[in-house]
């Protein structure tokens, strides 16, 4: 699979993730830096979640997902421990056009976001930036 390497501008825009384990947490991070609205679509989450939560800095709905869950998406996370449920995710974000990363089926996702990137000016010349992913 060859992928292309892409920035996104979250600012203000909705980003959903189903899902509310350890690998879902660590997606969140990033996107609140990016000042993305976050909401948690999980029957429970990992204890990770509770300062965000309880902070309202994402919004948490506490049951399973369904149709409907992604209207007003930019971005999907499907980043449960369920493949079935992950593909229902990816499958809806697809018939709408909207990102998908599910996290357990790199073979068969559109997109892959990286926990963490960090940029580092100056590498790749004067004023431009370099990025490392890790």
């Amino acid at each position: 699979m060859s992928l292309f390497p892409i920035f996104v501008k979250l600012q203000g825009r909705l980003v959903v993730v189903v899902g509310g384990g350890e690998i879902a947490a660590g997606k969140i991070a990033g996107m609140l830096r990016a000042g993305a609205r976050v909401r948690v679509i999980a029957p429970e989450v990992h204890v990770a979640f509770a300062e965000p939560i309880r902070s309202r800095k994402i919004e948490w709905l506490p049951r399973k997902f369904a149709a409907g869950d992604l209207d007003g998406a930019t971005l999907v996370i499907a980043g449960t421990s369920a493949p079935g449920v992950n593909a229902s995710v990816f499958r809806e974000a697809e018939a709408r056009g909207i990102l998908c990363n599910a996290v357990d089926d790199m073979p068969g996702t559109r997109t892959t976001v990286w926990a963490r990137v960090r940029t580092v000016a100056g590498m790749a010349g004067r004023g431009a930036r370099a990025s490392a992913c890790g």
